[in-house]
């Protein structure tokens, strides 16, 4: 896992928002046309000085769908979490 980690290869399951697993290369990953302006937005909200708390509130206001719906939509993970939030986001209590 060092070798991998001082390599630069991507390790975990799943891709972060906004990156694609390579279908060629193994290990490596690239970006994701589709959900890059979800990441895109996350940074102009940073840029202009909102913090975490802050930006998490606006994307939830924006209905901007979770990473692990994403997932759900494509892959059908996750499924047993988005029975009962079928939009994509979950409210927080």
């Amino acid at each position: 896992m060092n070798a991998k980690f001082r390599a630069g290869e991507h390790t975990c399951a799943y891709a972060p928002i906004g990156y694609n697993k390579n279908p060629d290369i193994k290990n490596k990953l690239m970006i994701d046309e589709e959900t890059r302006w979800i990441v895109e937005k996350i940074f102009e909200l940073a840029l202009l000085g909102n913090g975490a708390s802050k930006i998490m509130k606006l994307l939830i206001a924006d209905r901007i769908p979770t990473p692990s719906y994403l997932n759900y939509k494509r892959f059908g993970t996750f499924s047993n979490i988005y029975a009962v939030a079928p939009y994509g986001y979950i409210r927080p209590p």
